[in-house]
C-alpha cells in the first residue's frame, strides 16, 4: 500500500529541454506551449531562466485552458523576470500572451515586443501577477492598439498585481495606453505604471464597469492622463494611488456616465493640466472626492529615465493611506502590508524588509540513491534548510507531486514502488521556507523492478508531439507511436479515434493502424484539420492504442492533439457616426466572416458581414447598424 497520493503535477520549461521529454525538473520540456498543452487544474509550470519565443499562430502563447478557484493552472518564472516571453514583433503572432480561459495566474516574466498588445485576456478570473510588462506595440505609426494589458468587456474577476508595465506603444498613440480594461470586479493594485504612449489606465465601460478596485498603484510620466473613464460606469474605486507627472492630467473624463465613482486618498501632483477633470467631452456621471495631497511625493528616483517608485525620508504618502487588507496583503517587491492601521500610498511600503534578498533554501535527496535499482517499498528522505525557517517538502515523480507535504523533519516517509511502472524514474524534493522561496532538488534517477516479461514482444507507446493544431492556417497536430524491442520487421499498431474533433469532418480521414517500418523505431500520425464555413470552436482528437497480440501497450496508451477553433483575433474600434470597426490581421485570398450576438447568453453568433475576401495583409469591416443604446459581441473566423 503506497502512503503517498499522487497530487496536481508539476512542469518545467526551460531553453535547454526538448518537448520529447517527460517535463521534469531533470528532463524539461522546451516551450511553454508544449508544456501548457499538458496542464490541468492544479497544474504548476516552471519555467527557468531564458528567452522563449513560441506560439500559436494569430494568437500569441495561447493559454485557452481552465483551472478551478482552488486548482488553478499556474504559469511561473522560476526566477522574478527571469524568464522573458519575446514576441519579436513577428507579424502573426498579434499578441505576447492571449487568455480566454479561466483561472490562469501568470507570474513573474517579462513580457516583451508583441506587435500589439502584451497580455489579452477574454476569460474570467485570471491573475497577472509580478511580471514586467514592457515594449509591446511599438513598433510603426500605424499599427492596431497597443497595451500593456487588454481586458475585454464581458469578463470578470481578473486580477493585476505587483506589475511594472512601462513604454507600450508607438509615440503619439491616443490609443495605447498601460492598461486598458473593460472587465467588471477587476482588482488593479501594486502596479508601476509608467511611460506609457497614451493613458497609464483606461477604464473602459462597453458593457458597463463596476466593482473595480483601483489601488496602491503608481501612474507617472504616461502621454496622456495617469487614468481616464470612459462609457458607462457602476463603482470604480480609485484609492491609495499615486498619480505623478503625466502629460495632462491625474484623472481625465471622456463622455463618461454612471455613478459610483469613488476617488480618494490619492496623491496627484505635476500632471500637465492639473489634478482631476470630472466633466470633460460631455462626462456626467456621480463621483465621490475625498482627500487628495497635492505635493511632491519625494520618490526614491523621480526622473522619467531612472524612475525608482520607493518613497523617500520625509514622504507625505508615508502612512496616509487607507487600510485594503483584505483585498490587498503584499506590495509590488513582496513585503507585507500591514493587516491594521494606514497604510503607504503607492506600490511600495516604505522602510519594509522584503523577501526578495532572502537566500532561497537549500535541499537534498538522501534516499534513495541515484542509479539504485528498487522494488516494493522503499523509505524517501531528505535534507532542506534555510535560514527563515522551512515550512515544508514536498516530493516529486517524474514531475509529479506524490504524498503530502512533509513539515518537520526528518523530511520523507514510505513510497510503494509498485504503484510506478517498470523502468526509470526521477525523484525531485521542492523545499519551501517561511519567506515562500523554493528550490528543488538536484533530481535522483532510479530504476524501478517489480515484474519481469516473458512475452518477448514489441511494447508500443504514443504520444502527441505536436499537439496543437489550428484551422488558422491550418497547423498540423502529429502523434507518434514508438516501439521499444526488436525493430527488424515491420510492426502494423492498431487504434481508434475519439475526441470532440470527428474524424474526416474536422480533419483529414484517418484509418485505423499505422505500420511502423522495419528498422525504424516509430512512425507519425498527421492531424490534418479541415476548413470550416462555420464558427468553430477548439475540439481535440484523441489517439488510444488497440490491444494486439503482436504487442504490448505501454503506460503511454492514449494521446491529445487539439485542435484550435477558426476565430481569428481582432480589435474593435469606434468610426464615424457611433458606428464599430472591427480589425483582423489577414491573408490575402482567404475568406472571412464576421459575426455577432447581442448577449453572450446567446448560443449561436449571426452572420453579419457575409463573406469577406482579404486582399492584404489588414481587413476591416464597419458595422453601421449598432447604436448607443445597443451592446454587442463580434467574432471574426477564416472559412477556407
Amino acid at each position: 500500500m503506497s502512503l503517498f497520493g499522487v497530487q496536481a503535477a508539476t512542469l518545467y520549461v526551460a531553453t535547454t529541454g526538448s518537448d520529447s521529454n517527460p517535463g521534469t525538473a531533470a528532463q524539461p520540456f522546451r516551450t511553454i506551449t508544449y508544456a501548457y498543452s499538458q496542464a490541468g487544474p492544479g497544474t504548476t509550470i516552471l519555467v527557468a531562466p531564458g528567452t522563449y519565443t513560441d506560439y500559436t499562430s494569430g494568437w500569441g502563447l495561447h493559454l485557452g485552458k481552465s483551472g478551478t478557484a482552488s486548482s488553478p493552472i499556474v504559469l511561473q518564472s522560476q526566477v522574478r523576470g527571469g524568464a522573458v516571453i519575446d514576441g519579436q514583433f513577428a507579424s502573426d503572432r498579434n499578441t505576447g500572451i492571449y487568455i480566454d480561459g479561466t483561472y490562469n495566474v501568470v507570474v513573474g516574466f517579462g513580457i516583451t515586443r508583441a506587435p500589439t498588445t502584451g497580455v489579452v485576456l477574454y476569460g474570467n478570473s485570471n491573475q497577472i501577477l509580478n511580471d514586467e510588462i514592457y515594449n509591446n506595440g511599438t513598433q510603426g505609426s500605424t499599427d492596431p492598439e497597443g497595451q500593456g494589458i487588454y481586458s475585454g468587456h464581458g469578463t470578470s474577476g481578473n486580477v493585476y498585481d505587483g506589475n511594472y508595465i512601462h513604454d507600450n506603444g508607438y509615440a503619439g498613440s491616443n490609443l495605447d495606453h498601460g492598461l486598458y480594461l473593460c472587465g467588471q470586479n477587476e482588482v488593479v493594485a501594486n502596479n508601476v505604471v509608467l511611460r506609457n504612449a497614451a493613458y497609464g489606465l483606461q477604464i473602459a465601460g462597453y458593457n458597463t464597469v463596476s466593482g473595480m478596485k483601483v489601488y496602491n498603484n503608481v501612474f507617472a510620466y504616461n502621454g496622456k492622463s495617469g487614468i481616464i473613464l470612459w462609457m458607462s460606469l457602476n463603482g470604480v474605486d480609485i484609492e491609495n494611488n499615486i498619480i505623478y507627472q503625466n502629460g495632462i492630467l491625474g484623472i481625465d473624463s471622456y463622455e463618461a456616465t454612471g455613478s459610483g465613482v469613488v476617488v480618494d486618498h490619492n496623491l496627484v501632483f505635476g500632471n500637465g493640466s492639473g489634478n482631476y477633470d470630472f466633466t470633460d467631452s460631455g462626462s456626467d456621471y456621480s463621483y465621490s472626492l475625498g482627500t487628495t495631497i497635492s505635493s511632491n511625493p519625494l520618490f526614491a528616483n523621480d526622473t522619467s529615465s531612472g524612475f525608482d517608485a520607493h518613497l523617500s525620508a520625509g514622504s507625505p504618502a508615508i502612512g496616509a493611506g487607507l487600510n485594503f487588507y483584505s483585498v490587498v496583503t503584499y506590495d509590488l517587491a513582496d513585503a507585507p502590508r500591514p493587516s491594521t492601521g494606514a497604510w503607504d500610498l503607492g506600490a511600495y511600503v516604505y522602510g519594509a524588509s522584503t523577501t526578495t534578498n532572502i537566500a532561497p533554501p537549500t535541499v537534498s535527496i538522501t534516499s534513495p540513491t541515484s542509479a539504485a535499482t528498487v522494488s516494493g517499498g522503499i523509505s524517501v528522505l531528505a535534507n532542506a534548510s534555510s535560514s527563515v525557517g522551512i515550512t515544508g517538502v514536498q516530493f516529486e515523480l517524474d514531475g509529479a507531486d506524490i504524498g503530502p507535504v512533509f513539515t518537520n523533519a526528518p523530511y520523507g516517509g514510505a513510497w510503494d514502488s509498485t504503484t510506478a511502472a517498470d523502468g526509470a524514474h526521477t525523484f525531485t524534493a521542492v523545499a519551501t521556507d517561511t519567506a515562500g522561496k523554493q528550490t528543488t532538488s538536484t533530481p535522483v534517477t532510479i530504476l524501478v523492478s517489480n515484474t519481469v516479461s516473458t512475452l518477448g514482444l514489441p511494447i508500443v507507446s504514443v504520444g502527441a508531439t505536436t499537439p496543437n493544431a489550428s484551422r488558422v492556417g491550418l497547423a498540423d497536430g502529429v502523434f507518434s507511436i514508438t516501439r521499444i524491442g526488436d525493430i527488424s520487421a515491420p510492426l502494423i499498431v492498431y487504434y481508434t479515434l475519439g475526441g470532440t474533433a470527428a474524424n474526416g469532418a474536422d480533419y483529414a480521414i484517418l484509418g485505423a493502424s499505422l505500420t511502423i517500418p522495419a528498422g525504424a523505431a516509430s512512425a507519425a500520425i498527421t492531424v490534418a484539420p479541415l476548413p470550416s464555413s462555420n464558427l468553430v470552436g477548439t475540439k481535440t482528437s484523441v489517439l488510444t492504442l488497440a490491444a494486439n497480440s503482436t504487442y504490448g501497450a505501454g503506460s503511454a496508451n492514449s494521446g491529445t492533439v487539439t485542435i484550435a477553433g477558426n476565430s481569428v483575433p481582432s480589435t474593435i474600434g469606434n468610426a464615424p457616426g457611433h458606428a464599430v470597426k472591427i480589425t483582423w490581421k489577414s491573408v490575402a485570398g482567404k475568406i472571412y466572416v464576421v459575426a455577432d450576438k447581442t448577449s453572450l447568453s446567446e448560443t449561436t453568433w449571426t452572420n453579419l458581414s457575409g463573406s469577406i475576401t482579404a486582399t492584404g495583409p489588414s481587413t476591416s469591416y464597419t458595422d453601421t447598424t449598432v447604436n448607443n443604446h445597443n451592446v454587442r459581441y463580434y467574432v471574426v473566423y477564416v472559412t477556407d
